[in-house]
């Protein structure tokens, strides 16, 4: 597992494994995840695999604010997850971009992408994306 911060020009990396068993541990048991429609079909055109999302899952609860906003964005993050080392075929990982909402101990998934294809953020993008998480945020906060 990689986790790095790409969100201010800063560079943070730690790598870790992480074993557990898998009755014992759900990362929905420490922190809910929401996935939007697009985190999810960006999720099945990279073939992910469900055991590659919870490992993306556990990453993200280790450490939910570790990597800081995109300035602009409302509270978007980004990350690099680089899934187990038996998917040779996805050597490099991927780009994850979520939103992490303390009060509600929710991290929403919003995309993702091959490290090949970078998720640019123009600024009517920046808009976009700050008007989705003020969206969740508010739906969360009254429990819409």
């Amino acid at each position: 597992m990689d986790f790095d911060d790409m969100g201010q020009g800063g560079h943070t990396r730690v790598e870790a494994r992480l074993r557990y068993p898998e009755h014992q541990l759900k990362p929905r048991d420490f922190l809910r995840f929401i996935q939007l429609g697009t985190f999810q079909e960006d999720w099945e055109r990279l073939e992910m695999t469900d055991d590659d999302l919870m490992t993306l899952e556990v990453m993200i609860m280790a450490g939910p604010d570790e990597i800081q906003p995109v300035d602009g964005t409302g509270g978007f993050r980004l990350c690099q997850f680089v899934p187990t080392p038996s998917r040779k075929e996805r050597p490099n990982g991927i780009n994850v971009g979520y939103a992490y909402f303390p009060e509600s101990s929710v991290a929403t998934l919003l995309v993702a992408a091959d490290l090949n294809e970078p998720i640019g953020l123009t600024p009517q993008m920046k808009t976009q994306m700050k008007e989705t998480i003020d969206f969740i945020y508010e739906r969360l906060r009254t429990g819409d």
